[in-house]
């Protein structure tokens, strides 16, 4: 949710790009830079998309609960699933590191 973060991701069946943008209001996201051709709808999954470097692909971000469309493109506003400004919650992501010879 920092408003500094932004990354990639995909929404719904579609999976349409777009960058998300921390700290929209009342603890939602926005997702700019959505192609106005590509349909999107509320309720649909948002994922991260890998593309970026900073998250790996199918990361789960959150839930589409409005639209804005504009002439050429359009934004997705998200609730997250994480409520990371909570303290309740923490998360940690592990992977294995190989040492290379």
């Amino acid at each position: 949710g920092n408003e500094k973060s932004n990354y990639a991701v995909y929404i719904g069946k579609n999976r349409a790009p777009g960058i998300v943008y921390g700290n929209y209001k009342d603890n939602l996201l926005s997702i700019k830079f959505v192609p106005i051709w590509i349909d999107i709808q509320r309720g649909d999954e948002v994922i991260t998309s890998g593309k970026d470097n900073i998250f790996f692909k199918g990361l789960k971000v959150g839930k589409v609960v409005g639209i804005k469309k504009m002439a050429d493109m359009q934004e997705a506003i998200i609730e997250p699933y994480a409520k990371a400004l909570r303290e309740e919650y923490f998360y940690v992501y592990k992977t294995k590191f190989h040492k290379l010879l």
